[in-house]
């Protein structure tokens, strides 16, 4: 019987050993799930929110654009980005997105508040260009943000 207890005793250690590794390994494998979980629910919140964005940024195409661009237009759009960052999808953004939102955002101001007397008259295209830039460099932020121009992983 001393012979058993002994072997039990002996055993015990590697156990718990076991035991705790087998743990450890159940905690970090439900932790990457739940962090899978997060990431693509994000990414799918995302991805509907920043459709409607991607549409608002239209009339700051490069090619084929919908129509000259009016001051007046100019605040049509930051007043409908405004809106969709606090009604819709601000809360989304990533912090470079964001970023990439506050720079349009800034440059449309700055040049509303250096053409105020011109509402209906066309955007130049220098400043047209500079804001379609700008236009340009949030949308790449919101294409990185989503993963959408990446090739395929599961080929």
């Amino acid at each position: 019987m001393s012979e058993l207890v002994s072997e039990i005793i002996n055993a015990l250690p590697g156990v718990f050993v076991g035991a705790f590794i087998t743990y450890l390994f159940a905690v970090l494998k439900l932790r990457k799930e739940l962090e899978f979980k997060y990431d693509t629910d994000l990414r799918d919140k995302r991805i509907t929110q920043y459709l409607e964005l991607w549409k608002l940024l239209e009339d700051l195409a490069k090619y084929a654009r919908p129509k000259e661009l009016t001051f007046a237009d100019l605040e049509k759009l930051t007043v409908s980005l405004r809106e969709w960052y606090f009604q819709k999808g601000g809360l989304f953004l990533s912090d470079n997105s964001r970023d990439s939102y506050f720079d349009l955002q800034e440059a449309i101001k700055n040049v509303l508040a250096s053409h105020t007397e011109a509402k209906e008259q066309t955007v130049p295209e220098t400043i047209y260009e500079e804001l379609r830039q700008t236009g340009s460099s949030l949308r790449t932020s919101l294409v990185r943000d989503v993963g959408s121009r990446q090739e395929a992983k599961l080929n």
